[in-house]
């Protein structure tokens, strides 16, 4: 080949390689699932490490929100109450699971595709806590903390996971995890039904099965982020207007509101008890922060802090616990910006939240600008812009945005692990159980509670205190709007289907004229109309007069007047104080009428006076069927109040601190474990008790870590030795102690409410704890008798005719007469006869050869040694003819 084809040749292979990397195909694109996190990391571009971290609600139309996906690459999706609403006749499962697969399915321009986050956020209450349409509606904290099961809070738990899982969600914005110790129905910051209870033990337990639950109903499709951190129960506002405050101290916040949150990092749990992230809170903290003016949600000092005090965060937060923030757009953290409501730095709120360690930041509740016209789309779009560039030049915001990225990419990863790109289609979904009805009406009959004047959970009355044929039945309801309201006319169905005349009924009412239902709405302004109302104020709704008259009507004839509350704020939810205005009239004073109200909120609205005009008080904590049905069924007498609140409710005398001490009147017993409290113990062992388990006044086990005080004393010296402090774990206390002291101790338990348990008493003497192992011996004549019943006598005799048998039957190539077998056989009876008796009377036993071999395990019951010797003595006739066996056998072979 000449030099000048080469050349040729040459010119012509490079411009083909050209023509590839220019007009060929781009470079492929990793899958996200087999990349690295440095991998994603490295190919994408700032803007688009800067887009990861925010979770935006959609944006006016959903056309604009999968747009942000394309160009930024926006983190993720969030959902709640008004988002869901905002929906209309779209807002199922069905749907929602489609807008999900859409928006996972929009490309971006990194190397790596990345799927989007959707996030419901159940932390805002309302239908968003409960599910969605198309899914199942579910009980409130508050419920499932009155029946004090954790098996409950599990089953809710898979439920809310399976089914968030089909509608395509990946991240669930609670449970709250909040303890509400002083429940504050005047405040604006009251919690109500959205919390586990009132006792810090008892929330972490039923906050860990519930998202044990939506782990395993969701086969780890669904990561859970627990909120409030670190917890708000003790907040003196909502985030309505301005920045609450928790003020507690250090100890009081490390005892009472972190304990729940401590309990969800903490490894030795399990990884299905563990959450996968915090929502951080807007409120101040004033004993962990230092710049008190700001929300700890944006204070990276306070969060530091915290990381130090609590044991177990920082290492959480190194294997991938994420801190996500509240919406960052919400009224008071508006007015913490710009007190004068003059203009919203969206910039700022952003920046102290990333740099406070937040991983993911909540783009909620920011609205179109009023000042400048942009729109919420917009606002959103200027903010990732501006970080992205800020990101280039400020190496504290680089650190931190990197840091929370690949934390966020990890989460993915484990909750994506087989995505594909582009794949529009939903996950396959997950088979429900088909038992979903029957655990929410488990859980509804097990929550059902009776508050009385003592503040005990009673059974409810008998036929002689419940509707009888004759009696009128009247349900006044809070049928405020919602997408769980209570239906007047379902307590009317359920009643006339279950106590009216024919069909299924019972007949305890006579006919459907018998029972009738009113609303909230309609007894206010019955109210309105009458002159003796006290609180007498505009109606809330337009109510024609006749049907003013006909509540009249029904209220002088029902001779059971039931109402169905909710909680009690009129600002918010006009008419929903009218119980409160009824029972402040006359007319709540009739002595022919039985007052009951059912309480499907939080339980302590009513006060003191007031629920002592009532017949009887219910709580059942959730609005929805399964409770109404309970609530119908306990008004008949039908149902027994088996649940306990799980808060303080002032208004009956129930204090919950008081009802979880130990119940005063139960027996407690110090038990030794291991071993037989007759035995004796040897001076300087080590012994280990427990108490049986200790019962709070609910007939619950008392929460974790409730002390119990140890003492001994010694009856030799009639002394007391030191005092042993234990905690309970599952109502059980368990301590090991030392026997240092020869003669008898007595070790009693004794609890805080001077509580005492009867005395365990030890005995200990000089006795070496640890002896050296018994010499080795092939038989043992300790003469020591064994103890058999008649079915060891039984197997002995059948064991020696056996070998009696055997002997008999044995030739061994030597004739024998009958006459000589016959004798062998009764020598052979003889034999095994006296094996037993050397066993059982004389004390023969199997022991050790020498070397540690040993002829009976030391595993095994000693008393089987005397059927085994017995049958072994009775074969020995036969042995010397068996010994001549074997040496002609060896003779012959020589």
């Amino acid at each position: 080949m000449s030099l000048r084809r080469a050349v040729y040749i040459g010119r012509a292979i490079g411009i083909a390689i050209a023509a590839v990397l220019v007009f060929g195909p781009s470079a492929p694109r990793v899958g996200f699932a087999q990349a690295s996190v440095d991998e994603i990391v490295a190919s994408l571009s700032p803007r688009q490490r800067v887009g990861q971290l925010f979770i935006v609600p959609p944006l006016e139309s959903y056309d604009s929100t999968p747009e942000l996906i394309r160009s930024i690459g926006i983190g993720g999706v969030v959902l709640d109450e008004t988002a869901l609403l905002s929906r209309g006749d779209d807002a199922d499962a069905s749907g929602v699971a489609a807008l999900a697969a859409a928006l996972r399915a929009q490309p971006n321009d990194g190397v790596v595709e990345i799927p989007a986050l959707f996030v419901l956020d159940a932390l805002r209450g309302g239908a968003a806590a409960r599910g969605l349409s198309g899914m199942t509606p579910l009980p409130s904290e508050m419920a499932i903390g009155s029946t004090w099961r954790t098996e409950h809070a599990k089953a809710i738990g898979e439920i809310r996971g399976r089914e968030l899982a089909n509608a395509g969600f990946d991240l669930l914005l609670g449970p709250s995890l909040d303890v509400l110790r002083e429940p504050r129905p005047e405040s604006s910051g009251d919690l109500g039904p959205r919390v586990f209870g009132g006792d810090p033990a008892w929330v972490s337990r039923l906050g860990q099965a519930y998202i044990e639950g939506v782990h395993v109903g969701s086969a780890g499709r669904v990561a859970v982020a627990a909120g409030n951190f670190p917890g708000i129960g003790a907040a003196d506002r909502s985030l309505t207007q301005e920045l609450p405050i928790v003020d507690r101290s250090l100890a009081e916040l490390l005892a009472v509101e972190l304990r729940p949150f401590e309990a969800l990092i903490d490894p030795a749990q399990g990884a299905d008890r563990l959450a996968e992230g915090f929502v951080t809170t807007h409120v101040r903290y004033p004993a962990l922060q230092q710049q008190t003016d700001r929300p700890l949600s944006l204070d990276g000092s306070g969060l530091l802090r915290l990381q130090g005090h609590l044991p177990g965060l920082q290492g959480w937060r190194q294997s991938g616990g994420i801190f996500v923030s509240a919406g960052l757009g919400l009224p008071a953290v508006r007015r913490y910006v710009d007190p004068e409501l003059t203009g919203f730095s969206v910039r700022r709120v952003v920046l102290e939240a990333l740099l406070a360690g937040n991983d993911l930041l909540m783009l909620t509740d920011l609205g179109p600008d009023p000042i400048g016209g942009f729109s919420e789309a917009e606002r959103v779009e200027d903010v990732i812009e501006w970080l992205a560039e800020e990101y280039g030049q400020d190496e504290t915001v680089r650190e931190a945005v990197d840091a929370a990225l690949r934390r966020v990419l990890a989460i993915k990863q484990r909750l994506h692990p087989e995505w594909q790109a582009g794949d529009p289609s939903p996950r396959e979904p997950l088979p429900p159980s088909g038992a979903e009805g029957e655990v929410i009406a488990a859980v509804a009959r097990d929550a059902l509670t009776r508050l009385s004047s003592t503040g005990a959970a009673q059974p409810i009355g008998t036929r002689s205190t419940s509707p009888q044929p004759g009696d009128r039945v009247l349900f006044v309801v809070d049928d405020r709007p919602g997408r769980h309201a209570l239906d007047p006319s379902r307590f009317v169905d359920i009643t006339l289907a279950r106590y009216g005349p024919g069909g299924r009924g019972t007949a305890r009412l006579q006919g459907a004229e018998d029972v009738g239902a009113i609303t909230f709405a309609e007894l206010g302004a019955w109210l309105q109309s009458r002159d003796d109302d006290p609180d007498a104020a505009p109606a809330d709704v337009a109510i024609a007069p006749a049907r003013v008259s006909e509540v009249g009507d029904w209220l002088t004839r029902a001779t059971w007047i039931v109402f169905a509350m909710r909680d009690v704020r009129p600002v918010q939810a006009p008419g929903s104080d009218a119980l409160k205005r009824f029972l402040g009239t006359r007319g709540a004073e009739s002595a022919d009428k039985k007052l009951i109200a059912f309480a499907f909120d939080a339980p302590y609205h009513l006060d003191t006076t007031e629920i002592g005009k009532l017949t009887a008080l219910y709580a059942l904590y959730t609005p929805i069927d399964p409770f109404v049905d309970v609530a119908v069924r306990a008004l008949f007498g039908d149902a027994t109040a088996g649940g306990a609140s799980p808060v303080s409710v002032p208004g009956v005398g129930y204090d919950l601190t008081q009802r979880l001490s130990p119940d005063p009147t139960q027996v407690v017993k110090v038990e030794l474990v291991g071993r037989d409290p007759i035995e004796t113990l040897a001076r300087g062992s080590n012994f280990t008790i427990r108490t049986s388990p200790i019962l709070d006044s609910n007939g619950h086990r008392v929460p974790d870590d409730t002390q119990v005080t140890f003492r001994t004393y010694d009856r030799a010296e009639g002394v007391y030795l030191p005092d042993t402090v234990a905690t309970t774990d599952d109502g059980i206390a368990t301590e090991t102690l030392g026997a240092e002291r020869i003669g008898l101790l007595e070790v009693t338990a004794e609890l805080a409410n001077g509580l005492k348990s009867g005395p365990l008493v030890i005995t200990i003497d000089e006795s070496d704890p640890d002896p050296p192992p018994p010499v080795a011996q092939a038989v043992d004549l300790t003469l020591v008798p064994l103890a058999v019943d008649w079915g060891i006598l039984m197997l002995c005799l059948t064991l020696m005719l056996i070998g009696g048998m055997i002997v008999f039957g044995a030739d061994l190539g030597e004739a024998r007469t009958p006459s000589r077998r016959v004798r062998l056989f009764l020598l052979s009876l003889a034999f095994g006869l006296a094996g037993y008796l050397l066993t059982v009377v004389g004390g023969l036993r199997l022991s050790a050869l020498p070397g540690d071999v040993r002829f009976w395990p030391v595993e095994w019951h000693p008393v089987y040694q005397a059927p085994a010797l017995s049958a072994l003595f009775a074969l020995f006739p036969i042995a010397p003819t068996v010994v001549r066996a074997v040496l002609a056998a060896w003779r012959q072979r020589a």
